[in-house]
């Protein structure tokens, strides 16, 4: 029955993501499938290698576009939207660390949808109605919960570990609601454990 449920819950999400574990070299498909994600990884000439996150559309007419920041260490994760308009990446960035970015997909392209960068955004929110400040937290990061297409919302949990080490300093569990219509944040649930 628990299977039943999370398969259902997967659908009514419309949740179309490159999971922890899958290949990050396979792409991506948009629910229509007008276009794809594919991760390709490019050695850099040093020690190491960069990840570049690319979106291929179906029609040609459409030139490919590279998402913004690109050759970045590590892969990502990505959300596309039940109705194909938005992508969300979420890209780690060092050792327990990631940032979020939400791109708007039209017909004129691709286009970052926040200025400054949707993870900033959350934060200085969540800051500013907290009265924390980032310095407090050693690692910070954020998990995609789900897409709501009734309400034109994206939800996410925003998390970070303490500096000091003190569990009940951490930060775990914070839902933040997104209305791609407004643009405004809402904090939908909280809990600090």
């Amino acid at each position: 029955m628990k299977r039943i449920f999370f398969f259902a819950l997967f659908i009514l999400a419309g949740t179309f993501q490159l999971r922890a574990g899958d290949d990050p070299g396979a792409p991506v498909v948009s629910p229509e499938k007008h276009y794809k994600i594919i991760q390709t990884r490019q050695e850099d000439g040093g020690p190491g290698w960069s990840w570049t996150g690319k979106v291929i559309f179906s029609d040609s007419r459409y030139p490919n576009f590279t998402l913004e920041p690109s050759a970045l260490c590590w892969p990502a994760l990505y959300y596309i939207s039940p109705d194909e308009h938005w992508i969300l990446r979420i890209q780690k960035t060092g050792s327990g660390d990631n940032d979020v970015f939400l791109y708007q997909v039209s017909d004129g392209g691709i286009t970052q949808a926040t200025e400054p960068s949707f993870g900033e955004m959350i934060w200085n929110y969540y800051l500013s109605i907290s009265g924390r400040k980032l310095s407090e937290f050693y690692h910070t990061g954020f998990e995609f919960v789900s897409w709501n297409a009734l309400r034109g919302g994206l939800t996410l949990s925003l998390h970070g570990t303490s500096m000091d080490g003190i569990p009940s300093r951490h930060l775990k569990g914070i839902l933040i609601r997104y209305d791609l219509k407004t643009q405004k944040i809402h904090i939908k649930q909280s809990r600090e454990l």
